[in-house]
Parts: structure tokens; sequence; C-alpha cells
């Protein structure tokens, strides 16, 4: 190398020299590059391994029913599922909770577009806790595709569910925009404590005056 750059500045100077010390570094470079794109992919994949929580439903889950969980843990649910599950465990909580809402004279609404196919709001459920100056509470539930991972495709043995490529699951929404979490694996009581636990920590964030931007909404005028 110390020749040939000996020779270079000989023969065309500085310029020849940087010229060719720049062509031998590009594949370097573009090896570095892919290197590099490598270890921000791997930290990326460590991150969020490490941050990856329980599952929300494992916050109520005592340990009964056991068999019937890891029955739903195994096999992946379709569109029929979710749908059965959101007309026959999810909405019957929300009216469940709605009932004694009304009871103590809380204004609020149930709303079932479980079996409609148009619309924003087309396969959801939800109960709507109306505020006139503040951002409703709204507990939504929805079905979401999610794509299945390559190798749980191979130990599918179900021909029909072998062609699916995306798994259903049923999935909150909050109007404050916070993310949902999957509740398939709720049963009837502890969805109505993850209904209570929503509206508890919406009524102290409420009151909150540090959060009084987040807390009014767009669409609501003060009286």
């Amino acid at each position: 190398l110390g020749v040939t750059a000996v020779v270079l500045l000989l023969a065309g100077g500085l310029k020849a020299l940087q010229a060719m010390t720049l062509v031998a570094a590009m594949p370097v470079a573009a090896i570095m590059g892919v290197l590099c794109i490598g270890l921000w992919r791997g930290m990326k994949a460590s991150v969020t391994h490490a941050r990856q929580d329980l599952s929300p439903a494992t916050n109520f889950w005592t340990g009964q029913h056991w068999r019937k969980r890891l029955e739903l843990i195994v096999r992946q649910p379709s569109a029929g599922d979710v749908k059965s599950f959101l007309q026959k465990t999810v909405l019957p909580a929300m009216r469940d909770v709605a009932a004694e809402l009304q009871r103590q004279g809380v204004q609020v609404q149930v709303h079932d577009d479980s079996a409609s196919t148009e619309g924003a709001e087309a396969g959801t459920v939800r109960l709507v806790i109306p505020a006139p100056q503040l951002r409703d509470f709204v507990y939504d539930v929805r079905p979401l595709a999610r794509k299945l991972p390559g190798f749980m495709l191979t130990e599918v043995t179900d021909e029909a569910a072998n062609q699916r490529r995306h798994v259903e699951e049923p999935v909150t929404f909050f109007a404050d925009g916070r993310e949902g979490y999957d509740i398939q694996y709720l049963r009837h009581e502890e969805l109505i404590a993850d209904i209570l636990r929503n509206y508890e920590r919406y009524l102290s964030v409420s009151a909150d005056q540090r959060a009084v931007l987040l807390n009014r909404a767009p669409g609501h005028t003060e009286s």
C-alpha cells in the first residue's frame, strides 16, 4: 500500500491518492453500513423483548379454568371467534356495568356494532360515559388482525386454519389515544374489573389539572 501511495503521488499528485482512497474505502463503508443496520435491529429487538410485559389478562387471573385458557392460547382465534366473544362475553359485561352505573345516576351508553360491516365503528362494541366539559370515557373493543409469525404457520395442523395468514384478536381502544391490549382471555367478571379499573383511572386523570389540555375534548364546549 505504501508503494502504491508513492506511485500515485508521483503520477497524479494528491488528487489521485484521494480518489484511490475513496474507491478502496467504498466496500468497507458498505460493509460497515450493513453491520450498523444489523446492530440497530438487534438492539431494537433486545429492547422490545426486555420491555414486553405480561398480557393484561394475567392481572386478574387466579389460575382457575386453566384448561380453557390453555385451549385459547394454543388455538388461534378466527374472526367468528372474536365476534362471538364480543357478543357473548364483552357486551354482557358492558351492559352489567351500564345498568349499575345508571342505577347510581350516571349517564352511560352501550353501543353494539359487532354485527355491522360498514362504517368506522364496524365490528366494535363500546361503553361510553359522556362528560359535558371533558373527554368522554370510552371503553371500546374491536377485532384487530395480527399477522401470524412464519413458525406458527408451519405448526398449524388444521388445513383450513393454515390458509389464514392473520389471527383476529379483540383489542381495547380508548378515546385518549392510549395503546390498547388483547382481552380475549378475560372472563365476564374480569372484564367488569378491567372496565372499572380504566374508569377509575379516567376519573383520576380528569381531576388532575396538569392533564387539563388532554382532558378537554375539542367537540365539547364549556357551559
